[in-house]
């Protein structure tokens, strides 16, 4: 099996950061399998900085990593990711972990277009349907989440906190949350039924 067990290993960590401009071109990565479950910074992109990344498809992901645990990436840094998605089980053993994203450390970075149909579950806390810690500076607009999500503590629908959301949703039954943020409410993201979530006059009545 693949690095003993442990499967892919995660592009970019804070010691060698990935950089590179991706555009995945509408393509699918399928069964993307990462079982690290002593390290941080985890997910296809475990840390990022500074580069776009567009039109890529994560699916069936099986991901579990010691924080800062996302499904598409682990940490952003001036990172700008536009339609892009993933779908399948995101586990973190410690806090900090997103469907789509954990959070961000340094630059500002911003996310749109995208979703995420991730399970996420969490041991301890910061547990997020999209995002999980979120932080200063990170920017999301018109995205999704609609996996269940679980954790240990401070754990909620679509995010943590810290965070400007526009125009963006979290399905509160398929979530099993009716909380968008775990630190009280979240602007600009609204919890939606299943139904809600697949009728086109939500989104284009948000504009």
């Amino acid at each position: 099996t693949l690095d003993g067990g442990a499967g892919f290993t995660p592009l970019g960590n804070t010691t060698t950061k990935f950089e590179a401009n991706y555009d995945g071109g509408g393509h699918v990565i399928s069964g993307l399998f990462i079982n690290r479950p002593t390290q941080s910074y985890v997910g296809f992109i475990g840390y990022g900085k500074g580069q776009i990344i567009r039109n890529l498809g994560l699916e069936n992901v099986d991901i579990t990593g010691n924080g800062k645990v996302g499904g598409f990436i682990g940490r952003a840094n001036g990172v700008t990711i536009e339609k892009c998605y993933s779908t399948g089980t995101v586990h973190s053993n410690g806090d900090y972990v997103g469907g789509f994203i954990d959070g961000i450390e340094g630059s500002a970075s911003t996310i749109s277009n995208c979703y995420s149909h991730c399970n996420v579950t969490g041991s301890k806390g910061a547990v997020g349907g999209f995002y999980g810690t979120g932080g200063g500076g990170l920017t999301i607009t018109n995205c999704y989440s609609a996996g269940s999500v679980s954790g240990g503590w401070m754990y909620a629908g679509f995010g943590g906190f810290n965070s400007a959301v526009q125009n963006s949703f979290w399905d509160t039954e398929t979530s099993g949350q009716t909380n968008g943020q775990y630190q009280g409410a979240l602007p600009g993201v609204s919890g939606l039924t299943t139904s809600q979530m697949q009728t086109v006059s939500t989104y284009a009545d948000a504009g």
